[in-house]
C-alpha cells in the first residue's frame, strides 16, 4: 500500500519500502543509481537514474526492504550499458553486433527471481511442488523452510520449553515456602490483628492477596524483561540481516501464562491461608 506518492507509470520510476527510506532518508523525487555485485567491485549504472515516485507503508514483510520498479526499467538500463561499452569498436563491427543484439533482444530479457503471493491456501501447496517437479526452476515457501529449520533445531527448542516449565514449577514451590515462612514469622502480628477485630476469613484472604500480588508483579517484570530482550536481539538482527522484531504486543499465549501464574499463586497460598484460618490466638499471645 502506498503511503505517499503514486505507483510507477513510466520506466525508471520506483517505489521504496518503508525500511529503506527510513534508513537511507529517501524522499519523493529523489534520484537513485542502479548497481549490482559486491560493494567494492560492483557494477554501477551511472548512465541511468531512477526517480522515486512513491513511498510504501510498513507491511512487516520483505517488501519493506525493497526498491520496486518495472522489469522493463532493468532491461532498458542494461541494454543502454551494453551499448555504451561497445562504442569504441569500429562501425562495421558495431552494426553487426547491433543486428545480433536486436535478434536476441527478447531472449536476453530474463526474470531471475519472483516473489509470489497466493490468494488460495491450496496454491501454496500445489504450485511450488509443480514448479520443482516439472521445471528446472526452484520454488521455496518461507513458512515451510522455517518449519524445516525448527525441526533441525527442535531438540534445543523443546529443551528450552521443558526448562521453562521446570522454572514455573520451582517458582511455585518457592512462593509457597516464602509465604509459609512469612506466616510463621508474622504469626504474633496476625494474632494481634485478630484481637483488633479482624476475622479469620479476612486474614486468610490477606495471605491469598499477598500471593497474587507477588505472582502478578513477577509476571509483569518477566514480561518487561522479555520485551527488552526481544528489542536487544532485534537490534542485533537488524544490523546483520536487516530484520527486526519490533512488534511488542502481548501474545495470546501470554494471556494463558498470566492465568497460569494466578492459578499457581492461589494454590501456593492455600496451605498458609488455611493455617492462618485455624490459628490459636490465645496460645500464640501466651507464648509471646
Amino acid at each position: 500500500v502506498i503511503k505517499e506518492g503514486k505507483d510507477w507509470d513510466n520506466p525508471y520510476e520506483v517505489l521504496v519500502g518503508s525500511k529503506v527510506y527510513e534508513k537511507l532518508k529517501i524522499n519523493l523525487g529523489d534520484e537513485l543509481i542502479s548497481s549490482h555485485g559486491l560493494r567494492e567491485t560492483g557494477q554501477s549504472h551511472d548512465e541511468g537514474t531512477f526517480k522515486v515516485v512513491g513511498l510504501l507503508k510498513p507491511s512487516n514483510s520483505v517488501i519493506d526492504q525493497l526498491i520496486i520498479t518495472s522489469p522493463e526499467s532493468v532491461w532498458d538500463i542494461h541494454e543502454t550499458h551494453d551499448h555504451d561499452e561497445h562504442e569504441h569498436e569500429n562501425e562495421n563491427e558495431h552494426e553487426h553486433e547491433q543486428e545480433h543484439e536486436d535478434e536476441d533482444k527478447d531472449d536476453n530479457r530474463e526474470i531471475t527471481a519472483m516473489l509470489i503471493k497466493f490468494k488460495s491456501p491450496m496454491n501454496i501447496i500445489q504450485f511450488p511442488r509443480q514448479i520443482n517437479e516439472n521445471t528446472n526452476l526452484q520454488a521455496a515457501v518461507p513458512s515451510y523452510e522455517i518449519s524445516r529449520l525448527f525441526k533441525l533445531f527442535g531438540f534445543g527448542i523443546e529443551t528450552l520449553s521443558y526448562l521453562a516449565y521446570l522454572i514455573i514449577i520451582v517458582s511455585g514451590f518457592s512462593l509457597f515456602i516464602n509465604l509459609f515462612n512469612s506466616m510463621r514469622e508474622r504469626k504474633y502480628e496476625m494474632a494481634l490483628i485478630r484481637t483488633l477485630g479482624a476475622s479469620r476469613f479476612q486474614l486468610s484472604t490477606m495471605i491469598i492477596f499477598e500471593s497474587l500480588v507477588l505472582t502478578i508483579s513477577g509476571f509483569i517484570l518477566g514480561l518487561l524483561f522479555s520485551r527488552f530482550g526481544v528489542m536487544f536481539v532485534s537490534s542485533l538482527m537488524e544490523e546483520s540481516i536487516n530484520y527486526n522484531l519490533k512488534s511488542l504486543k502481548i501474545l495470546n499465549e501470554e494471556y494463558w501464562l498470566l492465568g497460569l501464574s494466578i492459578l499457581i499463586g492461589i494454590v501456593s497460598s492455600l496451605i498458609p491461608a488455611i493455617q492462618v484460618y485455624k490459628m490459636n490466638i490465645s496460645k500464640i499471645l501466651a507464648d509471646a
